[in-house]
């Protein structure tokens, strides 16, 4: 259960709130807790959905269906490879990045290599800008990271160039490239680990 801090004085960040005369609430602190603690229940129901579903698919001897946003972390090379094919919503994308800060290989400053080559489907503005507001809000998780984009198509280039510029507020340092090798060579310069 969270517990509500007092203090007779209080200064964090900026907040000050005081809802009596003689008991000032930290509701930074509050907020902050509130929001890690949604974060460890996201994880938890996450991972156990995910083994369920893994669990029945084994049982009757299925294949997974092929998801549109998928992702592979090389905890050796610090990097998290992220491929999207075919139509993907804006719900798979926030679905994708919640999945893998909860993976049990994700550490803060993976560096991010996404392929968009296959992908049919570009986000709005509004959606680029709530995935740079998630990645944002959880910048001390993620870390400072850099993220090459691969893109085939002008309409997808175009809109990763927009998610370049706004992801700048997320300390996310993104690039745009036309190939892998590209992609690799400016994440890893000479092969290099991180």
């Amino acid at each position: 259960m969270a517990s509500i801090v007092l203090s007779n004085s209080y200064q964090d960040e900026g907040c000050h709130r005081q809802l009596s005369r003689h008991r000032p609430l930290n509701l930074c602190r509050l907020n902050r807790h509130r929001q890690q603690i949604r974060f460890r229940i996201l994880r938890a129901v996450s991972s156990a959905r995910m083994l369920w579903v893994a669990r029945i698919q084994s049982a009757r001897g299925q294949r997974q269906i092929p998801m549109p946003l998928t992702y592979q972390i090389d905890p050796q090379a610090g990097i998290i490879e992220v491929r999207g094919v075919g139509v993907i919503t804006q719900a798979e994308y926030v679905d994708g990045l919640m999945s893998w800060m909860i993976d049990p290989l994700f550490r803060p400053g993976l560096d991010g290599l996404c392929d968009f080559t296959a992908a049919e489907s570009t986000p709005t503005m509004a959606d680029l800008r709530e995935l740079v507001d998630l990645v944002a809000r959880h910048s001390a998780y993620v870390g400072r990271v850099k993220v090459a984009i691969i893109a085939s198509k002008p309409i997808t280039f175009g809109v990763a160039r927009e998610f370049a510029s706004l992801a700048e507020a997320a300390h996310l340092e993104v690039q745009l490239f036309g190939d892998r090798d590209s992609a690799m060579s400016w994440l890893r310069p000479g092969g290099q680990a991180a």
